[in-house]
């Protein structure tokens, strides 16, 4: 073969110009090649660039990746860590009237944190400013300024003098009714910021005149709110009362005018919420107290709600209707006058009254002297318009203090109103409810003392309860009291003044005797 005629000889020897369709058409291949990688390499490439952001206290860091040539991008995360604050620097003094100020700054961040110090205030402060009313007749319309450590507000009130026997003395209670302005239209509910009072309108600050100690009342209402809670079958409307729907307190002091006008308690006051009632969920409530020592009171005679100075109508959720509240409460009144057999008392009792709570209320009062209690100062309720249910209430002439102040019972007087005989008529004080529901439930009666006496009324809760009282007066609010008002200040047979010293001596002395007196309590 020669070469000449070679197949690839030939390939060479044919002139360039025979093949340049060909090769246009593999550059333009190779042009679109180039560029399709180009335009879409994205797809297959990506050129990031990161920028950082550091982790600070409370923000994430992160590092966000960014693609040169498509904008992709992602982050990683840093976790942040937490403010590290230095120890508070006191920037300024809290006072009686000021705030204190604290600040401390974040060791990572800087960040600067300010914290309020608490008032200086042992007890809360309140002014009165205008002219408080001259008698029971007259509510006055006063302003009002409350500040304690936690809580300050100022607002329009009515005030109203509280109370009958303490109305005479020279310190005078006041029920106070808070409003927005003087046109007394619009309540103001407030929170003291005492317990699980919750915003109120209606308060009492009660003057305390014939105990110095200013203890009694609400010491005597917090072991009967402990008896609430103890009891086999307790109402679960007054567990979910404020303190059970008894009478609480807290010592406050007083200015009027810009002058100190004394040491005094803030109570809650005698109205639906001492007993959290709600119309809806209770539409046929009421709340009578009893104001006298009469026959009525002692559940010997009914009465007329509507015309009488024995009780007091507090409250009623259909307001002007009281019609059903006379009728409900005749009803109960009428079934302790007229049922003496004890089987039909026991079968139905329990149809007007709580009787669980009647035999703690004579308790209370029999351990504590309360003959203030026995008849008057007793407060009922009912949040069925059926069931009535009592609760105690005004406790200042209570451990030995009479009625005044002015002095302390004797021994003598203490030891011969320990109970001996329980019968059907009227052995104890004179109130058939009394006398009939012991009487009746003799055997409940009795075993609730002792169970009581493991518990609520031992020696050391007693006494511890009113030492918690007196522990949260400071001392000079007692010295500015006494040296404003002119108090009674009686001394016991032992020499004891009215403090804790002389209720720690009631105490220890009057409840072995009263333990005694149980032991050998005749039913006849």
């Amino acid at each position: 073969m020669e070469k000449g005629n070679s197949r690839f000889g030939r390939f060479w020897q044919r002139p360039l110009s025979a093949y340049l369709p060909v090769l246009i058409v593999l550059a333009a291949g190779l042009l679109f090649l180039l560029v399709f990688f180009f335009t879409q390499m994205h797809l297959f490439l990506h050129i990031y660039e990161d920028t950082v952001v550091a982790p600070s206290c409370g923000a994430h860091g992160y590092t966000l990746h960014t693609c040169r040539l498509c904008g992709d991008s992602y982050t990683d995360t840093v976790t942040y860590t937490d403010h590290a604050y230095t120890a508070p620097y006191t920037v300024r003094d809290p006072s009686d009237s000021t705030l204190g100020i604290s600040t401390s700054y974040c060791i990572h961040c800087g960040d600067v944190k300010r914290t309020e110090i608490p008032m200086t205030i042992p007890i809360p402060v309140v002014y009165l400013e205008g002219n408080l009313p001259p008698d029971k007749e007259n509510p006055t319309i006063i302003s009002i300024s409350y500040r304690s450590s936690t809580t300050a507000f100022k607002t329009t009130a009515q005030a109203r003098i509280q109370g009958l026997t303490s109305a005479g003395f020279p310190k005078k209670n006041y029920n106070l009714r808070f409003y927005t302005d003087d046109t007394l239209q619009q309540k103001n509910k407030v929170d003291l910021g005492y317990g699980a009072w919750g915003d109120q309108w209606k308060y009492t600050l009660k003057a305390n005149y014939i105990d110095r100690s200013h203890a009694r009342n609400i010491v005597c209402c917090r072991i009967f709110s402990q008896m609430v809670e103890t009891r086999a079958t307790p109402n679960r409307d007054l567990l979910n009362a404020p303190n059970n729907g008894v009478t609480d307190g807290f010592p406050v002091r007083v200015y009027h005018n810009g002058q100190y006008h004394g040491l005094y308690t803030m109570n809650i006051a005698k109205d639906k919420w001492m007993f959290g009632i709600d119309e809806q969920t209770h539409p046929y409530s009421a709340i009578i107290t009893a104001q006298m020592h009469s026959v009525s009171n002692r559940f010997q005679q009914t009465t007329d709600l509507a015309n009488t100075v024995d009780w007091d109508l507090e409250y009623c959720s259909t307001g002007e209707d009281i019609a059903w509240v006379n009728k409900s409460f005749n009803d109960f009144i009428s079934f302790v006058i007229n049922t003496t057999d004890v089987v039909t008392f026991r079968a139905r009792a329990h149809e007007y009254m709580d009787v669980e709570a009647v035999i703690d209320y004579i308790w209370m009062y029999t351990l504590a002297y309360g003959t203030d209690n026995a008849h008057k100062n007793v407060i009922f309720v009912t949040y069925d318009g059926k069931h009535w249910i009592p609760n105690y209430y005004d406790g200042d002439s209570s451990f030995g203090l009479h009625w005044d102040g002015r002095s302390f019972y004797s021994n003598a007087d203490l030891d011969a109103y320990l109970p001996r005989t329980v019968t059907i008529n009227s052995a104890i004080n004179n109130n058939y409810l009394h006398s009939r529901v012991a009487y009746c439930f003799y055997d409940e009666f009795v075993a609730r003392y002792w169970e009581l006496r493991e518990t609520v009324i031992s020696n050391e809760n007693i006494i511890a309860t009113f030492q918690g009282f007196f522990d949260s007066v400071p001392t000079s609010a007692y010295q500015e009291d006494r040296k404003k008002w002119s108090l009674p200040n009686p001394v016991d047979e032992a020499g004891n003044f009215n403090d804790i010293g002389q209720i720690r001596y009631y105490v220890n002395r009057h409840m072995p005797l009263l333990d005694n007196a149980v032991r050998n309590l005749v039913r006849r």
